[in-house]
């Protein structure tokens, strides 16, 4: 009888597994992105990195990215309300009419890239190839939103960390 309970159980894993590799994801399907934020370091093999997206749901996934396009579902959980609203805020406050498309020129060799889509919003950060997702990363006359840029970033990070 155990075998018959646990059979739909892994039926509905793998199913959910392989929606996953197609990039459909059930529990969110209903639920709109409110920001997605790519980090990706360009390489030899190609572009590879991760990718946070939080949904109006409050749900938070980390995706893998890797060469090719490849794009894997990691992890999926709902933070705290306190940080998600820091999220948003930071996303809101950075989502500006002002907001460049590009901030920073791109390196000419492995740019490490920070990209944020939102709603109405839409930038694309260039740093050196293995520059670390903080303030020394950036010229000290680095404008205003490519500070906010790594700051969002670096929460996304310590979310992940922490949960």
């Amino acid at each position: 009888m155990k075998a018959f309970t646990s059979f739909p159980r892994a039926v509905a894993g793998i199913t959910l597994a392989a929606l996953s590799l197609i990039g459909v994801h059930p529990a969110v399907a209903d639920s709109p992105a409110m920001l997605q934020l790519d980090v990706t370091q360009s390489g030899i093999a190609g572009a590879t990195g991760h990718r946070w997206t939080l949904h109006d749901s409050g749900q938070l996934e980390r995706y893998s990215l890797g060469p090719g396009g490849r794009v894997t579902l990691e992890q999926a959980w709902r933070p705290n309300k306190a940080r998600r609203q820091q999220l948003q805020q930071l996303a809101t406050a950075l989502c500006t009419p002002a907001l460049p498309a590009r901030l920073g020129a791109e390196p000419p060799v492995n740019p490490l890239t920070v990209s944020l889509s939102a709603p109405g919003c839409r930038t694309t950060l260039h740093l050196p190839g293995g520059s670390a997702l903080d303030a020394s990363a950036l010229a000290p006359d680095a404008p205003a939103p490519a500070r906010q840029l790594l700051a969002l970033a670096r929460l996304l990070q310590q979310t992940d960390a922490g949960r």
